[in-house]
């Protein structure tokens, strides 16, 4: 199969792969990983959502470090990830216990990512017990989210898993300081 444009029928051809992965098709084997992969590398114009579909499927169906290895290939064909790529990256650090590596995903984003992204990053610091980063992140989100009380609550819970319960009622006295609240089901 030659795949030269998007005008050349290239994205449809890689996209039906691509829907196999995230259906689980790749699982029963419908549509080897590996072929899935080879669509994506022969694109002549180089996109970054069939990567993040990959991506994406893999860390779905439990395969981090397949999810990880694709984003390492994809940063080496010089596909530039964007904030739905990051979550998915990030995702498959908080499932495959890749908690050493949070810090390199902050330092290896090429711009300054989305409240999700950060939200996303909190969760996996919160997951793997990296209660410096997180505190981090979390005051980060407090300064991009002055307004949402979810992010304040999250960021004093963070603080009194960690034992700091002078940080943790510092928190606490801005929420009712700013009279920010809380809305049930989000945080």
């Amino acid at each position: 199969m030659q795949l030269l444009s998007e005008s050349s029928g290239a994205l449809p051809s890689l996209y039906s792969p691509l829907s196999d992965l995230h259906a689980g098709g790749v699982l029963s084997g419908l549509a080897p990983a590996s072929y899935i992969c080879s669509l994506a590398q022969k694109l002549s114009v180089k996109y970054v959502y069939p990567w993040t579909v990959m991506i994406s499927g893999f860390t779905m169906h439990g395969d981090a470090l397949k999810s990880l290895n694709l984003f390492s290939q994809m940063l080496n064909d010089g596909v530039r990830p964007n904030e739905v790529t990051f979550l998915g990256v990030l995702s498959a650090c908080c499932h495959g216990g890749r908690e050493g590596h949070l810090e390199e995903a902050i330092e290896d984003m090429p711009t300054e990512p989305i409240p999700g992204v950060w939200g996303a990053l909190f969760g996996a610091c919160m997951l793997h017990k990296a209660y410096g980063l997180g505190a981090h992140i979390g005051e980060q989100l407090i300064r991009l989210q002055p307004d949402h009380g979810g992010r304040y609550a999250l960021l004093a819970n963070l603080y009194s898993t960690c034992q700091n319960l002078q940080a943790a009622a510092r928190v606490r006295k801005l929420i009712k300081w700013k009279g920010v609240e809380k809305t049930p089901g989000q945080s």
